[in-house]
C-alpha cells in the first residue's frame, strides 16, 4: 500500500533512508551501482580469478588471440591479457579514487572557508580558483607530470592537485546559501567557533552536492589516467593500468589484426566511466532536497 509523504515523515524515516529510496528506483543508477562493485571486486580479487600473472611473461605464447587457455588472448610478450585486464582495472580505479580523494579535500577546504568567511578570504580564494580554471588542465597535467617523472603516484598526486577548483565552486556556493540560515544563527549565538561551525554544522547540510562531484570527478580522473598513461605519462610498464593497456594500439598492424590486445581495456574504460555517470545522475536525483517520494 503506498504511503503519503506527510505517513512516512511521521513514521520517522531519515533523510539519508529517503535519499537510499529515492537512489534505489533509479535503475541507471543501480545498474552502474552494481557494475562498480563487480568491477571493484575483480579489481580487488584479481589474482584469484586468473591462472596466470600479469607479469609473466612466455614468449612461446606471444601474440595469442583468445582461447582456452588465455582467455583474452596474450600481448607482444606474451603477457595474459585477462590477467592484465583485472590488476589494471584495480590501478585504473585506485588512481580515481586517490586523486578526487585530494582533489575533494582541498576544494572543501577552500570552498569552506571562502563561503564562510567571505570579504576578503573569498576574494583570494576564488580568484585563485579562476586562475587554475583558466589553464587548459590536461595540458597543465602532462607538463606537470614529464617534469616530476611519470609512475602511478605522481599521476594521482597531479591530477588531484588540479582537479579541487570546481568543488570549490560548489562548496563555496552551498556555505553563502547555509551560513545565513537560523541554526547557524544560533550557532554563534551559543559563541560555537567560527571553523566548528563551517565543518561541523554547514558542511554535513552541504555535503549532497560534494558527494556528486566527487563521484562525477572518480569518471573524470579514471579519463585522465587512461589519457596520461597512453601518452606515456602515466603509470609505467610494466604495471598495467588499462590506459597503458591501450598504448599498445598506436600500431597500424595491432589496430586491425589484433584487436585482443586494446578492445578490452577500452571497453573497461567505457564501461565504468558509464556506471559511475549513472551513479552520479542517480545521487544528483536522491540528493536533491526538492525531490519528494
Amino acid at each position: 500500500m503506498l504511503q503519503s509523504p506527510l505517513e512516512k515523515a511521521a513514521k520517522g524515516e531519515s533523510p539519508w533512508v529517503k535519499s537510499w529510496n529515492r537512489f534505489r528506483r533509479h535503475r541507471l543508477a543501480m545498474t552502474g551501482l552494481i557494475v562498480i562493485i563487480v568491477l571493484a571486486l575483480m579489481a580487488i580479487f584479481a589474482p584469484l580469478l586468473s591462472p596466470y600473472s600479469a607479469y609473466e611473461l612466455n614468449l612461446a605464447d606471444r601474440v595469442s588471440p583468445p582461447n582456452l587457455k588465455h582467455w583474452l588472448g596474450t600481448d607482444g610478450t606474451g603477457r595474459d591479457t585477462w590477467a592484465r585486464l583485472l590488476l589494471g582495472g584495480r590501478v585504473s580505479l585506485s588512481v580515481g579514487l586517490v586523486a578526487v580523494s585530494i582533489s575533494m579535500a582541498i576544494g572543501v577546504l577552500l570552498g569552506g572557508l571562502a563561503g564562510y568567511f567571505g570579504g576578503k578570504v573569498d576574494m583570494v580564494i576564488m580568484r585563485s580558483t579562476d586562475t587554475v580554471m583558466c589553464f587548459p588542465s590536461l595540458i597543465i597535467i602532462i607538463t606537470l607530470v614529464a617534469v616530476v617523472g611519470p609512475s602511478i603516484y605522481n599521476t594521482m598526486l597531479v591530477i588531484g592537485l588540479l582537479g579541487w577548483p570546481s568543488a570549490a565552486r560548489i562548496v563555496r556556493g552551498q556555505f553563502l546559501y547555509l551560513r545565513e540560515q537560523l541554526f547557524v544563527e544560533a550557532a554563534k549565538c551559543l559563541g560555537v567557533p567560527p571553523l566548528r561551525i563551517a565543518f561541523l554544522h554547514i558542511l554535513p547540510n552541504a555535503i549532497g552536492p560534494v558527494v556528486v562531484a566527487a563521484t562525477f570527478g572518480v569518471a573524470t580522473a579514471i579519463l585522465m589516467e587512461a589519457a596520461l598513461s597512453f601518452l606515456g605519462l602515466g603509470v609505467q610498464i610494466p604495471t598495467p593500468s588499462w590506459g597503458n593497456m591501450l598504448q599498445e594500439a598506436q600500431t597500424l598492424t595491432i589496430l586491425e589484426q589484433q584487436p585482443w590486445r586494446w578492445v578490452p581495456p577500452g571497453v573497461m574504460i567505457v564501461i565504468s566511466v558509464l556506471s559511475i555517470n549513472f551513479i552520479g545522475d542517480g545521487l544528483r536525483d536522491a540528493l536533491d532536497p526538492r525531490m519528494v517520494l
